[in-house]
């Protein structure tokens, strides 16, 4: 197959295309190099490059590698439009990217991870979650369904970010039962409690604090992070086992009320570690919310306000209800819905990689990850949160 090769200065410029288009979109790809586009703005993209040329790399983008005797400035893209993009021949690609299904995008992974701890210290608090790219066709990486999400198919990664300034500081790509059952601390804690540890381990001994739902939140990992040296504040719903939660529901019945609890653990495979407090609270709002947490304080802290616009005598009246809650979960509230406000972003329903189709799935995940970097870059130099 005939190769073209594009020099790192046009390929540059077919990413500022790329990032273009994911900052406004229209309803067809081809109506960016068109000067009528039915908005006052001229792109100029065909002053740039050609369309053609755009596609054909796009096209032959590829993430695993390239052939050795392509230089490091070059980019290996099909010389034909349409034609299949240039792929590492069998015997290149070793046994372990075999067993992989993540393996086209594993190396930019972790190199993403690599350059945005470099660039950025994280702060004092940290947020987990999950996050989802989107995809409903064939694809080689595992595909999760979770109905509440905007996008509830596609690929999940967890994640885990900055929460007071909004930067993406690592992620763990969820690949099925068999794949995850490999990974470090599955086979001594299982699937939550493991991955709260792999995504925390970077900064194990740090004394941080890190935010989280009801997905990662158990008494089993809070005290294992607290035994790496991390402070946590989870909320608390399935995984309740040694957790008092039917003595903190009863004791909370009206609006405002709070129930804390203290207890204080040894840690340590056999108990011979140090003594550390562990709190469990719950805080009627709306509804019940039960948190368990290793750090923060018990006293008040700042009042939680809530906005109502109700219908009354013909008009829409508004209304303020303010409602006075503990500092532990002013902390929680404050910074469990970071890495939530960071997918609507990179993910949501106006995102890059929804801007720009792509046929197979690790262009998808590609795209995610420059969406990630953008936002990182946005929120490190123009607009911290």
């Amino acid at each position: 197959m005939l190769l073209l090769f594009v020099p790192t200065g046009k390929f540059l410029q077919w990413l500022g295309i790329a990032l273009k288009m994911g900052f406004h979109q229209l309803r067809d790809r081809r109506m960016y190099w068109t000067r009528d586009t039915g908005t006052s703005v001229d792109y100029h993209f065909a002053d740039v490059m050609s369309k053609t040329t755009w596609e054909r790399i796009l096209t032959g983008l590829e993430c695993p590698g390239v052939p050795a005797d392509v230089t490091p400035d070059g980019v290996n893209i099909s010389s034909q439009p349409g034609e299949a993009p240039v792929t590492l021949q069998p015997d290149a690609v070793t046994a372990d990217q075999q067993a992989d299904r993540l393996w086209k995008v594993r190396g930019l992974m972790q190199w993403c991870i690599q350059t945005w701890n470099e660039q950025w210290q994280a702060g004092s608090v940290l947020c987990a979650d999950e996050s989802m790219m989107s995809w409903a066709g064939a694809s080689e990486a595992h595909i999760s369904y979770i109905p509440r999400k905007p996008h509830p198919l596609g690929i999940q990664v967890k994640t885990i970010c900055d929460a007071r300034s909004g930067i993406w500081l690592d992620m763990d790509p969820v690949e099925g039962k068999e794949a995850d059952s490999k990974k470090e601390f599955f086979a001594d804690f299982g699937s939550t409690t493991s991955t709260t540890l792999r995504l925390a381990r970077r900064w194990f001994g740090s004394g941080k604090c890190i935010v989280a739902d009801a997905w990662f939140g158990s008494c089993r990992t809070a005290e294992e992070l607290r035994e790496n040296g991390v402070h946590c504040i989870m909320s608390v719903k399935i995984g309740h086992k040694g957790y008092p939660k039917k003595e903190l529901l009863e004791a909370c019945k009206e609006r405002g009320q709070v129930k804390t609890l203290k207890c204080q653990v040894q840690l340590g495979w056999e108990n011979d570690g140090p003594v550390e407090d562990f709190y469990a609270m719950c805080h009627m709002d709306k509804k019940p919310m039960l948190i368990i947490s290793t750090c923060g304080m018990t006293l008040p802290g700042p009042n939680r306000q809530r906005d109502r616009y109700v219908w009354e005598n013909g008009a829409i009246v508004h209304r303020t209800w303010t409602l006075q809650q503990p500092h532990m979960m002013a902390v929680y509230r404050a910074n469990f819905n970071a890495v939530d406000r960071l997918n609507k972003e990179a993910f949501g329903r106006t995102s890059l990689c929804e801007a720009i189709g792509t046929k197979t799935w690790w262009k998808r995940v590609w795209f995610g990850l420059l969406a990630m970097s953008t936002q990182n870059a946005y929120h490190a130099f123009v607009k911290p949160w």
